[in-house]
């Protein structure tokens, strides 16, 4: 083959690959025709989509036509319980003590003075947390913060 055989070849080839991609571009650019046998099968049903809980209704209070008064449900009322207050004993925090890694701390309880540890209990007053300034001491399930006496 010379070399003008070859250019016709592929001058060939290349109307040919032009030729099919113009025929997609203008297939897909063209709308398709419908024939009567097309429209049985693409014939589309209605959905029902009524909702049911729209259509509920309720009237809670309505004028007796025969009494001419408003029909009114009677409130319960709540009980309230009355509050307990706990008489909490007399507590001072008169110091800490520190020593080799324990800290203690000295609490008078009704004029009588103890050294505690944090979580021990003297007369039912439990120190629950302690730091140089103030103690956190509980009594019957009441938390009481306690300042340094001076």
């Amino acid at each position: 083959m010379n070399k003008q055989q070859k250019t016709y070849i592929l001058l060939i080839a290349v109307v040919a690959i032009w030729g099919v991609i113009v025929y997609t571009f203008y297939s897909y650019r063209t709308p398709k025709e419908i024939t009567p046998l097309d429209k049985k099968i693409y014939k589309r049903e209605k959905v029902n989509t009524y909702n049911q809980s729209k259509e509920k209704l309720t009237i809670t209070t309505y004028k007796d036509p025969f009494l001419g008064k408003l029909k009114v449900k009677p409130k319960k009322k709540a009980i309230k319980k009355p509050i307990t207050t706990i008489p909490f004993p007399n507590v001072s925090y008169n110091g800490a003590l520190k020593g080799n890694n324990t800290s203690q701390y000295l609490i008078s309880v009704n004029n009588e003075q103890e050294i505690l540890k944090i979580g021990a209990i003297f007369k039912q007053v439990k120190l629950v947390k302690a730091t140089n300034n103030e103690i956190i001491v509980e009594y019957k399930n009441t938390q009481k913060i306690i300042e340094l006496k001076q």
